[in-house]
């Protein structure tokens, strides 16, 4: 059985799982009480490979939107099984441009890697926000 979480990345696990009428409410107390501690369980609370759970109809309308060499960057690193996904809500011609980009760009620092996709996460996130 896997040890259960602690630290900020319990409390992102624990705060995912609620309603968003309560995650924003106990999120601001957090805030109040130490807005460091609650910046980094918001950074956890939605990771990159959480895109696998958004089916790809969903996600195509923001896909087709997002620069594509931030896309290329954020998928150089990540799982075949994301990045299968989120090309499969491409269409083919996009798909193939992001595909060539991945193998153009080159190796990249993991923290460009990981800003890349950092920046969609914050992005679907804030348009969670607005819905």
């Amino acid at each position: 059985m896997a040890k259960p979480s602690t630290g900020p990345r319990g409390a992102a696990e624990l705060l995912a799982g609620l309603d968003d009428a309560t995650r924003e409410r106990i999120l601001g107390e957090i805030k109040e009480q130490d807005p460091k501690l609650a910046s980094a369980i918001e950074d956890l609370m939605f990771l990159f490979e959480d895109l696998l759970r958004i089916d790809a109809a969903s996600l195509q309308p923001f896909l087709i939107n997002l620069d594509r060499t931030l896309l290329a960057t954020a998928l150089r690193k990540s799982s075949h099984e994301l990045k299968m996904h989120l090309l499969s809500a491409l269409p083919s011609r996009s798909r193939t441009e992001i595909e060539e980009l991945i193998v153009t760009i080159g190796a990249k620092k993991e923290s460009d890697v990981y800003a890349a996709q950092k920046k969609i996460s914050e992005l679907i996130h804030q348009l969670n926000q607005k819905k």
